[in-house]
């Protein structure tokens, strides 16, 4: 019984997860699954005055004794750094520890709230995490909407 129970859970949370596809602009093979969630359909919609929940299973490239989290909007081929980041720290609060040792599978996750402020614009989001070496631990892009909760005013 307790099996059927545990193999139940793991199916609802595989269907439930939100694998969004995005292009990869870090180390070749670091990435093995993003998650973006609410992000039923693409582009991700990110709704004013919410929350959104990231979860990046990465391979380390290397070792590293800090991470550092940086988040931008890419519009118009310009790099913008997101305000308010909840925490760059990629060492605390994520799910991970810091050391990290190159080539073990690591889960990252946080939550990025989407600002009452933001104006209501498509872009691609850029979400990287770089080591004590100013290295990439990983790097993604994706395609985002930013609205409120009507939908009114998007681009």
């Amino acid at each position: 019984m307790f099996f059927e129970a545990a193999v139940l859970l793991v199916v609802a949370g595989l269907c439930s997860a939100n694998n969004i596809s995005y292009t990869n602009c870090g180390p070749d093979g670091s990435l093995v699954f993003v998650d973006v969630t609410p992000c039923p359909s693409e582009p991700c919609i990110f709704i004013k005055g919410t929350n959104m929940s990231v979860t990046v299973n990465f391979k380390s490239v290397e070792n590293a004794t800090a991470l550092t989290t940086q988040v931008y909007g890419i519009v118009l081929g310009q790099k913008i750094p997101f305000p308010n980041l909840p925490n760059p720290n990629g060492c605390i609060d994520s799910g991970m520890t810091c050391p990290l040792v190159a080539g073990n599978i690591y889960t990252y996750r946080t939550l990025l709230p989407v600002m009452r402020t933001y104006p209501n614009i498509r872009l691609v989001v850029q979400w990287d995490i770089r080591d004590n070496k100013n290295n990439f631990q990983f790097c993604f892009q994706f395609p985002v909407t930013v609205r409120g909760s009507t939908g009114v005013g998007v681009l």
